[in-house]
């Protein structure tokens, strides 16, 4: 009797926890954390491989093809799509307790100040962003912040993702897709390694650069203590927790968006796509 008893104890605790995970208490809790961390901001980092793409190269293609390519990335990576590509990856991940840390913490000031930096960002346009990274680029910037700056580059992990998928597209322009107006007779698979390896050796020389200036630019409004703590946060099991998702959902966007971003090759000029070759 007392087994039978605590069989149905422990039934009734498994099916409270899973109407708590499966009912409207978690789709709100989800709704909370997505709106307070703007988590989505992230997003532009797939529409900004064409950027990443470019550092692969000896010589900075041309504004045509460069324009080209840009608009590829962004049919290709919507921000739209991404969102809810991060949405998922926190739904396929929703833990209560950790959640609640999460949305404690970018509830502070410090976490409000970290995610209107991180979209405010995205929303310079035109000559009103080359004028903030003019000013960002003519200013002193101490061993001190440089190095807060590449920690958090590495809690976030976003370079070497990066990294990765600028290669892989750079491998969909290398190798064209059989519906593609290509004239040439194809490139042989030890000349395609060739070409990916020189693009990475590139990359891993370039890209470090890049980001930081990139990083100095998004977070220029926070000061060195402020980065300090944010990457404290990053570096507790929470931040941890948020930042895999935010990596899950970029991961499940690219993969989302790739078949397209073949497509959009096709039908670029040869000699656009040629220009990105390394």
């Amino acid at each position: 009797m007392r087994l039978a008893h605590a069989a149905i104890a422990l039934g009734f605790v498994v099916s409270q926890m899973g109407r708590a995970q499966n009912g409207p208490d978690r789709l709100q809790h989800i709704d909370s954390l997505v709106a307070v961390s703007n988590a989505t901001s992230f997003g532009h980092t797939l529409q900004g491989l064409s950027a990443t793409m470019a550092l692969a190269q000896a010589r900075q293609p041309g504004l045509h093809a460069q324009k080209a390519l840009r608009a590829v990335c962004e049919r290709s990576f919507p921000l739209d799509s991404a969102a809810a590509h991060l949405r998922r990856a926190f739904e396929g991940r929703y833990n209560p307790s950790q959640f609640d840390l999460m949305i404690a913490w970018f509830s502070s000031p410090l976490g409000r100040k970290v995610a209107e930096a991180e979209r405010a960002t995205t929303l310079l346009k035109g000559d009103l962003r080359q004028e903030v990274r003019e000013k960002v680029r003519a200013q002193w910037v101490s061993s001190r912040r440089l190095l807060l700056l590449e920690r958090l580059d590495g809690n976030l992990g976003l370079g070497p993702r990066q990294q990765t998928y600028a290669l892989a597209l750079l491998e969909d322009l290398i190798v064209p897709a059989p519906s593609s107006n290509s004239t040439d007779g194809g490139t042989s698979d030890a000349h395609v390694q060739r070409m990916l390896q020189l693009a990475n050796d590139r990359l891993d020389f370039q890209l470090s650069d890049s980001l930081m200036f990139d990083m100095r630019v998004t977070y220029r409004s926070l000061s060195n203590d402020d980065l300090q703590r944010y990457n404290e946060f990053l570096e507790m099991s929470a931040g941890r927790w948020y930042v895999q998702m935010v990596q899950q959902g970029l991961e499940n966007a690219f993969l989302g968006g790739r078949e397209q971003f073949v497509d959009g090759v096709a039908a670029m000029p040869v000699s656009a796509r040629k220009s990105y070759f390394p």
